[in-house]
């Protein structure tokens, strides 16, 4: 079988849960600097990624996606990049409600594609 990134396929299940969590960390660690809609919803947060319970994470709706982008449009305050390092641009259809708009980077697209 050939696999896209064996490096991460082949893990076992603890050794992808320890990646899984660096990987949020990473993640959290970059929108809690950086970006506004995170910033203030995980504001009162006290998360430790690499071993608490992601139910302890603040769920994010639709609605509340909506709203941010009603109040900052176009795009909202959920932008983690300054605007010139974003490449693409992608809006739902808004059949559930109203579009929802976001922007991609050159390593964000690259991860979506990898996924896809």
């Amino acid at each position: 079988m050939v696999y896209f990134a064996p490096d991460e396929e082949l893990l076992g299940r603890d050794a992808l849960a320890q990646l899984q969590r660096r990987k949020l960390a990473q993640l959290l660690t970059e929108v809690r600097a950086h970006n506004p809609f995170y910033q203030a919803k995980l504001r009162e947060i006290d998360f430790d990624p690499l071993c608490a319970s992601v139910a302890d994470l603040p769920f994010t709706t639709r609605e509340e996606i909506q709203k941010d982008q009603a109040d900052h449009p176009p795009y909202g305050s959920n932008l983690t990049q300054p605007a010139i390092e974003y490449v693409r641009m992608h809006q739902s259809s808004g059949s559930s409600g109203g579009p929802v708009r976001w922007q991609d980077t050159s390593e964000s697209w690259a991860w979506f594609i990898k996924c896809w």
